[in-house]
């Protein structure tokens, strides 16, 4: 099983964090602006000034109606032209006399919306509010300069606070890329504890657990895959696989096993719970489920007039390297080791015999009785060219028969 990782950083948005700015900030600016007109009278303000001030009100307040996908954007927009604006004309209205009530008011919208703004982990649309701003501003700085229209007092303190917000739209910047990176980050690793928990115990994590361990192996396996693929459209071949995975993954989970990884048409899956003897008897208990369920599935099938869907089961136990690898790049749920070589070897065989169910002699002798009632298991007769092969043995229901053209007396168990 893989887990791919994303990219670096970008810069780009959190693709499942909300982004969406809130309506509450700018709330708050049109009160202190409203608030600030009143204690100030109001005077210097021409009714142009309300007319834009309630504009952006009725602009605002459609954005977040209508939710659309270009609205994080257009308040975006709407808020750097507004404090721009704002910004702009107390330059050009205000006096030395000018209470400093009324200057701070004009600089709340820049500073609270450049807050606003960075709290959306955005930081395009967070440079692009501050660009529209910092451009308002300096523009009407510089128109007041060239026309005289502003005593230099007015000017200086504008500067000042103009620096300011610079300064303090590159601390938001900053801040707001470093957050940013960090939920990417967080959220990058949950997604892949939760694509992990779909094929291991919720509780292994990357890096650990990482050791030697006795396990139960199973290997299953659609006879006459490529005979389907050839015969049949991909869509249903495609559709069938995944029947056919979603059947063993669930037989495997009943039985507390998990999914090492899918091969093709195959899917690998180990049982590292309890003693050996238990494992195995989960392993087996898993193989009884899988094929009560695939019969099931072609009693479906043959009223459907589709073709049967045979599965080929192996079945060894042995001592292997176990756990999650990560390399950087990709994570993988691995179980690695001679054995794992050995049930290649067995499922193998097991096609080449035409056989359902094909397990080593070392992984029948951990079974109990209870577990092959119903079954026949008979010792396989090992082919001069399977060296470094266990000794195999062929699990067949009684009424089948199926091993009794392929047995021999058991020898002594070759190790794998």
């Amino acid at each position: 099983m893989m887990g791919a990782r994303t990219t670096p950083d970008d810069g780009r948005e959190p693709d499942a964090i909300s982004t969406t700015p809130t309506l509450v900030p700018r709330l708050v600016v049109l009160v202190i602006l409203l608030a600030s007109a009143t204690l100030d009278g109001g005077l210097r303000h021409g009714i142009s000034h309300w007319l834009i001030v309630g504009a952006y009100a009725l602009g605002t307040a459609l954005v977040f109606l209508q939710r659309t996908s270009l609205g994080a954007w257009t308040v975006t927009v709407l808020d750097g032209l507004f404090a721009g604006y704002v910004l702009g004309e107390h330059v050009f209205v205000a006096t030395d006399a000018t209470r400093s009530a009324a200057h701070t008011a004009t600089l709340v919208p820049a500073f609270l919306l450049l807050l606003a703004s960075g709290l959306t982990l955005a930081p395009v649309r967070t440079a692009t509010f501050a660009a529209l701003v910092v451009v308002a501003w300096t523009g009407s700085l510089g128109l007041a300069w060239a026309l005289h229209a502003a005593s230099y007092a007015v000017i200086g303190q504008h500067l000042f606070g103009l620096l300011s917000f610079v300064a303090a739209s590159g601390f938001v910047l900053h801040g707001t890329a470093r957050l940013n990176a960090a939920v990417r980050t967080s959220l990058r690793a949950e997604r892949e504890r939760a694509f992990l928990s779909r094929f291991v115990p919720s509780d292994t994590r990357p890096g650990e657990n990482v050791a030697r361990r006795h396990v139960a192996l199973l290997a299953i396996d659609i006879r006459g895959f490529s005979d389907l693929s050839r015969k049949h459209p991909a869509h249903d071949v495609m559709t069938w696989l995944l029947q056919v995975r979603a059947l063993v993954n669930a037989a495997v989970g009943a039985a507390g096993g998990s999914v090492d990884k899918y091969v093709g048409d195959g899917v690998l899956a180990h049982f590292s719970a309890g003693s050996p003897p238990e494992q195995a008897e989960a392993a087996m208990a898993s193989v009884r489920e899988i094929r009560a369920r695939a019969a099931e599935m072609n009693l479906f099938r043959r009223e459907q007039g589709l073709p049967e869907i045979r599965l080929v089961a192996a079945l060894h136990a042995g001592t292997v390297l176990a756990g999650i690898l990560d390399d950087g790049f990709r994570a993988e749920m691995t179980v690695l080791g001679p054995a794992m070589n050995a049930l290649a070897r067995i499922e193998r065989r097991a096609k080449l015999e035409n056989l359902d169910i094909v397990s080593s002699a070392r992984f029948a002798t951990l079974l109990a009785p209870s577990s092959t009632n119903g079954l026949v298991a008979e010792p396989l007769l090992r082919r001069s060219d399977e060296a470094g092969v266990p000794d195999l043995v062929c699990l067949s229901p009684v009424a089948a028969g199926d091993c009794s053209v392929n047995t021999k007396a058991p020898e002594k168990a070759q190790a794998a």
